[in-house]
């Protein structure tokens, strides 16, 4: 195993340790699991533990289910519920637990010996496709083949196909490049509709999740998932007024941005 291996293998293990070849899921004991103040909780959390073993992604599954519920709840007014603010806060939300996802599990590389020595960060952009690019202002941001190929993986868990969105994200990504590190960079076409940006979005609800993602998933790459089977549970809904298209393009526009903003 050569170190480009080496390193992906590494990062592959703290980050969704399932798409290794041959793996095999083991379930944690009721020891290992999180403590819950509410007994059920923690029954609940084992339940799905013991599950995962059949199916790996019922995690994330469940815990999407439960996001999108709770984000109609928290977004609901008399009138309803935006389907544009639910699809934006989602979009936005989603993006900045997969940019978490992958810094904590590049961290992993860095913290390996077995990725000891030399430029360890040029390391792993070299390996991973994944480069931390500062700009004048100071800003940090995450670019690469491995980011754009993970939210590709969220967009199309959200449209429900297997066909990779290159010609609808190209556009979004090169705009993106272009005006990383000025205001620019966080506009998109649904502003007036929304009223926030996707930086405001993320900085006001990617905090309100964390019991269940103690409840439902292990690693950190479920997070981005269970976002995206929320977003799929919003586009079905979204189709019935603003189409499918139009919901699809929101959560580009704002999980884009935040996928890639490291602050």
């Amino acid at each position: 195993m050569d170190e480009k291996q080496r390193i992906n293998e590494i990062f592959t293990r703290a980050y969704a340790p399932y798409e290794l070849e041959g793996f095999v899921y083991a379930p944690r004991s009721e020891n290992e699991m999180p403590e819950f103040k509410d007994k059920k909780l923690g029954v609940l959390a084992y339940q799905v533990e013991l599950r995962r073993a059949e199916d790996i992604h019922v995690g994330s599954t469940l815990a999407g289910r439960e996001i999108y519920a709770n984000l109609i709840e928290m977004l609901k007014t008399e009138r309803g519920v935006h389907i544009e603010s639910l699809l934006a806060v989602i979009g936005s939300v989603g993006g900045y637990w997969l940019m978490r996802a992958v810094t904590q599990s590049m961290k992993a590389v860095v913290e390996s010996d077995a990725a000891a020595g030399g430029n360890i960060i040029a390391k792993i952009g070299e390996a991973l496709s994944i480069y931390i690019c500062e700009t004048q202002g100071g800003e940090n941001y995450l670019f690469g083949d491995k980011i754009a190929f993970e939210f590709c993986s969220f967009y199309m868990t959200a449209k429900q196909t297997n066909k990779p969105p290159f010609d609808a994200l190209k556009p979004l990504s090169i705009r993106s490049a272009e005006t990383a590190g000025t205001a620019e960079y966080w506009k998109t076409p649904f502003d007036e509709t929304v009223g926030r940006s996707p930086r405001e979005l993320s900085e006001m609800f990617r905090e309100k999740f964390f019991e269940i993602f103690e409840i439902y998933l292990r690693y950190p790459q479920e997070r981005m998932l269970a976002f995206a089977i929320a977003a799929q549970n919003a586009v079905k809904q979204a189709d019935k007024t603003i189409g499918k298209e139009k919901a699809l393009s929101i959560l580009a526009e704002y999980g884009w941005r935040t996928a890639h903003f490291f602050g």
